[in-house]
């Protein structure tokens, strides 16, 4: 039996990693130390060493109960282990290579096409979202906007939550000391009544200073990997069998150029590759370029840097301040809407303001004194319409004057509807609300009603031309 020898370093890694790991994480930790026991075994450890040792374990923690079964886990991870690449064959000055018969080199392996097999999709494993439909095990994931629009609170908010909810989450600021992030901690537990043993040891923090990384430098050659402090990296997810990393901000981990394609997509393929052999989710905290003169809305394409960094995550969301146009839909405009910020998909159409995931930044006295940011949900409601409201539409129709469906007509039944509403059709944000009244009134609305309350008709007007109209629906005079 071979002994353990170079292996026996690695086996221990895995052994503390299970010892740290606890609930259904200890599953994800076995199968990622199967397949790096496979790994060993193709780089000479004996494989019926490597069996009795992951049996062992499996016993000791308790992960799989039928032992078929682990033996299937343990023989189908060992398939997939990759193969140790051939040692080059030495030079020699000729003479060696005339002594020998000479070697045929081997043919290349040819792949062969196969019809596609449909499975059904109920057997396709389902994504493993983490949280908020942006955290995805085995992906980077990104979150761009401006500096000070709040992306290190929105993630240390979410760090909490996921640690709380049982997940185990790595913080690493390469910009804030660690006595600030601890300070904005402290904020978020007080203002949500959250204490320490809410977190169970599992939400993890760093700085620059406790835990320096720098994956990536410029040369001649290209991007130059650390591999050395990413091999260090990865040992500390797997040895504390973390669910998400945060990198924030993204810049302070590289000294690569962003507008480097090729540069960027090397960086975050290296990242994703880790993410996805240690099962875990990268997130990354980007800043956005200048915002072009006017722009009132950001995107995920307006962040710093080459495309790729958006192209490479598998999710990518963006932070937006509340606007005036949106501050201007409620019917009690915030005093400062710098504190209000919705969050955005920008891999998939951005939601109306209305169904998007709003936050409020609040400011909390910790127990130093200090005042510091914490985050809370807001829900933005712009301004409803009642029963009442619907039977004074229905009178005003019902009065024998005809109202017009163009907004650029002083008999516009929105000017009506402004007067009663104290809005004026001068404002952008009041002009979108009346909007909205109007196609609610247009369409059904179960259960009040089954039916439209308005429409819109073509009559002809004073001069006899035709212009549109609207009119109450059939039976919608009570």
């Amino acid at each position: 039996m071979t002994e353990l020898g170079r292996f026996q370093a690695d086996i221990n890694t895995w052994r503390r990693a299970l010892a740290a790991t606890s609930g259904d994480n200890l599953y994800n930790v076995f199968c990622n130390a199967a397949g790096d026991f496979g790994a060993f075994v193709n780089g000479g450890l004996d494989r019926q060493t490597a069996v009795d040792m992951l049996m062992q374990m499996n016993e000791a923690y308790g992960i799989v109960d039928d032992p078929d079964e682990v033996e299937q886990l343990i023989a189908e991870a060992f398939e997939r282990a990759p193969k140790p690449a051939q040692a080059p064959q030495p030079k020699t000055n000729g003479h060696a290579q005339q002594a020998r018969p000479a070697q045929q080199k081997a043919p290349p392996q040819q792949h062969v096409l196969r019809p596609y097999h449909f499975p059904d999709p109920a057997t396709l494993p389902p994504r493993q979202w983490l949280y908020a439909t942006h955290y995805i095990r085995g992906f980077c994931v990104a979150t761009v906007a401006p500096g000070g629009f709040g992306k290190t609170t929105l993630a240390l908010n979410e760090a909490l939550q996921m640690a709380e909810a049982g997940l185990r989450v790595w913080f690493i600021s390469g910009e804030d000391d660690l006595s600030e992030i601890e300070r904005r901690v402290g904020a978020h537990c007080k203002y949500h009544s959250r204490t320490p043993d809410m977190f169970g040891n599992r939400l993890f923090l760093d700085d620059k200073s406790t835990f320096p990384l720098k994956i990536a430098e410029s040369s001649r050659n290209g991007p130059k990997l650390d591999l050395k402090r990413l091999e260090e990296f990865e040992r500390c997810i797997i040895e504390n069998a973390i669910d998400v990393v945060i990198l924030d901000p993204f810049v302070a981990f590289h000294f690569l150029a962003e507008n480097d394609t090729t540069a960027m997509t090397t960086l975050i393929t290296t990242l994703a590759n880790i993410a996805s052999r240690r099962n875990a989710c990268i997130e990354l905290a980007h800043h956005v370029r200048k915002p072009a003169t006017g722009q009132v809305e950001l995107t995920v394409y307006d962040a710093r840097g080459a495309a790729a960094i958006v192209n490479a995550v598998r999710s990518c969301r963006v932070l937006n301040q509340m606007s005036l146009v949106e501050a201007q839909q409620l019917q009690k405009p915030p005093e400062k809407r710098s504190q209000y910020f919705r969050v955005d998909s920008g891999k998939r159409n951005m939601a109306p303001p209305e169904k998007a995931r709003w936050m409020h930044l609040v400011s909390v006295q910790i127990g130093n004194g200090d005042y510091v940011q914490a985050l809370e949900p807001f829900a933005y409601e712009p301004e409803k319409t009642s029963e009442a409201d619907e039977a004074w539409v229905v009178g005003i129709l019902s009065g024998g004057i005809d109202y017009r469906a163009d907004s650029r007509s002083p008999e516009w039944l929105g000017v009506k509807i402004a007067e009663h509403f104290d809005r004026s059709v001068n404002v952008k944000g009041d002009i979108l609300w009346i909007n909205r009244q109007l196609r609610k009134w247009l369409t059904p609305d179960p259960p009040r009603r089954k039916k439209a309350l308005i429409r819109k008709i073509v009559k002809l007007d004073d001069n006899h031309m035709e212009r549109m109209f609207f009119e109450l629906t059939d039976k919608a005079v009570p």
